[in-house]
């Protein structure tokens, strides 16, 4: 049997009448390349038509895109038979077609179109990721192939059912890949949310699919538009990107931000010496900031989030709000070197504590008067960075403090 490869190089409307099909003969590989768009302005399903099944398109890029005319129907099935890089140019030359069955017919406000690519990850672990997408915790988990499929010109999305095929090789779901075929599902990148939004679906780990993926007019938009296939919902592991605490005053301000929509609630936890922790309050968002009384939050604080099955941390943050000038204590110099000077202000007396930056507690019991000056023996300390909390019946400051040579 005679092969036909039809390379693509450049932007090509290749259809613009409405009616006009795509007849894909026996065997014929459309290759494309450097940033294609294959344009497919006949809204019907048989647009594109395959005789005997053999036939591919092959996309392997991102912007190598398939744009086909989804018209207002319902009970359509539109097929996109994707394949992978052929066997003379060193692929698997398999057949992974893309499916898309409208169940509510969407409202064109222009032409409706819907852009659909897919391609295989250069390595194990489902990367590179496409600029912009963050959150692919453990990509051994996930088949090591994305599809870019969105819609637009509509101003009511159409309902759909998509059939996402993979190739079953070592390369895309071997190699150090530990996915379990049987649980894969469909998950889409949500550009708005900066997250991974798990869409199920049923996997068919005898001939490699997942389909039933099921998206309302809501969720089949621009927003979401990457996707791919994941064991569980492993790929939404959690990341705290962002965990800042600043003082203004004695107010003790938080601000955070995350790589995906937490399931549970994000908890701020607070210690006193970096140990022992507490909850302190729970928080709804994926991103916000929030505000305190330096008195009502203790010095080490940390957000806490479950997910899945597991725990995740942010890093620890250390409050450092100075009293007012009448109440404050200084310290002085710093950087020190042996001893460092200890100036308490009036009103209060304090207790002195001091920590090490892992929250061990190192020495405590000074008891400081108010007014008073007091040195602090450093010499047996080890270089590096202490914390010294100053506490009274009515106030708290931590001041932090670097032993060098």
């Amino acid at each position: 049997m005679k092969r036909f490869t039809l390379v693509i190089i450049w932007f090509l409307p290749l259809l613009s009448n409405g009616q006009t099909r795509m007849i894909l003969n026996d065997s014929v590989f459309v290759v494309m390349q450097d940033s294609v768009k294959l344009v497919i302005e006949n809204g019907n399903s048989n647009a594109i038509t395959e005789l005997n099944k053999s036939s591919m398109i092959i996309s392997e890029n991102e912007k190598n895109e398939v744009i086909w005319h989804i018209k207002e129907s319902v009970g359509q099935t539109y097929i996109v038979p994707f394949g992978t890089t052929p066997s003379v140019q060193g692929g698997t030359e398999t057949r992974i077609p893309f499916v898309l069955t409208t169940q509510i017919a969407g409202v064109e406000d222009s032409l409706g179109r819907v852009t659909m690519s897919t391609w295989e990850t250069a390595n194990d672990n489902n990367t590179p990721l496409p600029v912009g997408v963050s959150g692919l915790a453990d990509g051994f988990k996930a088949v090591d192939r994305f599809w870019a499929i969105f819609p637009s010109g509509y101003s009511t999305t159409p309902q759909v059912n998509l059939t996402f095929i993979y190739d079953d090789n070592p390369n895309e779901i071997g190699g150090s890949n530990t996915l379990a075929e049987a649980n894969l599902s469909a998950q889409g990148y949500n550009n708005q949310s900066g997250s991974w939004l798990e869409y199920g679906g049923t996997a068919n780990s005898t001939d490699n699919y997942v389909e039933n993926v099921n998206l309302s007019s809501s969720q089949f938009n621009a927003d979401n538009w990457l996707w791919t296939l994941v064991e569980g919902s492993v790929v939404l592991s959690l990341r705290i990107d962002e965990f800042t605490m600043d003082c203004d005053g004695e107010s003790t301000h938080l601000s955070w931000s995350v790589n995906s929509a937490p399931q549970n609630e994000i908890k701020v936890q607070h210690s006193i010496d970096g140990d022992e922790w507490l909850d302190f309050e729970y928080l709804d968002n994926q991103k916000g900031e929030i505000t305190y009384s330096s008195n009502s939050i203790h010095d080490y604080v940390r957000l806490s989030v479950k997910d899945s099955d597991e725990q995740i941390f942010s890093p620890v943050a250390f409050k450092d709000c100075p009293l007012d000038n009448a109440k404050a204590v200084r310290v002085y110099p710093n950087p020190a070197q042996d001893l460092v000077h200890i100036k308490v202000g009036e009103g209060n007396n304090f207790e002195l504590q001091v920590f090490e930056s892992t929250g061990k507690l190192v020495s405590t019991g000074l008891l400081l008067n108010s007014g008073s000056d007091f040195t602090l023996d450093l010499t047996g300390y080890a270089n590096g960075v202490y914390y010294l909390r100053f506490s009274s019946e009515t106030d708290n400051q931590s001041i932090r403090l670097l032993k060098q040579k």
